[in-house]
């Protein structure tokens, strides 16, 4: 799995940290409380394929099961600042 970071904009910077290595999870490290968040993921012709909301800052588990290729994971918080990574699924 190859990552690379992308921030679109940014009020504040989101530290996100993301673990890749089970085939049909990510674990992403939301580090900044007193926010809510965002996780869409998109392929590469900007098709909208999950989204999930979290509630609070921590570590959460994303189940997905798309076939290999390049994906968009786009994280959005409630302050309004969105960082995307670019996710190629082997």
């Amino acid at each position: 799995m190859v990552v690379e970071s992308k921030k679109v904009f940014q009020s504040r910077m989101i530290p996100v940290s993301m673990d890749i290595t089970a085939d049909d999870y990510i674990t992403l490290e939301l580090p900044d409380v007193g926010y809510t968040y965002r996780v869409d993921v998109l392929n590469m012709d900007g098709k909208l394929l999950m989204t999930k909301s979290f509630p609070k800052n921590g570590r959460h588990d994303i189940h997905w099961n798309v076939a290999p290729g390049v994906y968009l994971i786009r994280i959005l918080r409630s302050d309004g600042s969105i960082e995307q990574k670019r996710v190629v699924k082997r």
